[in-house]
């Protein structure tokens, strides 16, 4: 065996290995348990992702438990502009097209509408049903031509945005 000088690595501790192991079969859960969060669990958690928005300058809750809350369950104030992003917050059960026109025509009808230029829903789930998609689209295309957009944060939708967050599925889920 030749010597190598010290600042050399031998050469087949460069080598792929010889080996392979199989990767595992069963994958970890691509969503996660929403439903299970109390509603002001949820709420919270859409705080914590909208505070996370690049360009926002203020967010906060909007309204304490039995008040008028105007359509809306938080707020956020972009920098620079003073732009409005509202957010209302869903833990319901078969939240289908009606509940997603009544989400829109609720916030239509307070105040917040004049103010706000983007209005999200969060919902703990999915919208991807056809039925539900294109209730979501109708929605879309009303609030439109009001110069709000409508954007949707539905269950699948916030287990892709938590992929890259941890510390926040951590605190909400637990450690697993």
């Amino acid at each position: 065996m030749e010597l190598q000088p010290d600042n050399l690595v031998p050469a087949w501790l460069e080598t792929p290995p010889l080996t392979s192991v199989k990767p595992p079969v069963v994958t970890r859960a691509q969503e996660l348990p929403f439903d299970e969060l109390a509603w002001e669990a949820f709420e919270k958690l859409c705080l914590r992702l909208a505070k996370l928005e690049s360009s926002i300058q203020h967010c906060q809750l909007y309204g304490t438990r039995g008040q008028g809350q105007k359509g809306i369950d938080l707020y956020a104030r972009q920098k620079h502009t003073g732009v409005y992003s509202v957010y209302q917050c869903k833990r319901e059960k078969n939240f289908g097209p009606g509940k997603i026109e009544d989400a829109v025509d609720k916030f239509l009808a307070g105040a917040w509408a004049d103010m706000a230029k983007k209005f999200i829903l969060c919902t703990t789930e999915s919208l991807v049903s056809t039925e539900r998609a294109e209730a979501f689209e109708r929605q879309q295309v009303s609030l439109g031509s009001k110069g709000i957009e409508f954007l949707a944060w539905s269950s699948d939708q916030l287990s892709l945005k938590l992929k890259d967050l941890p510390e926040i599925v951590d605190d909400f889920f637990g450690r697993e």
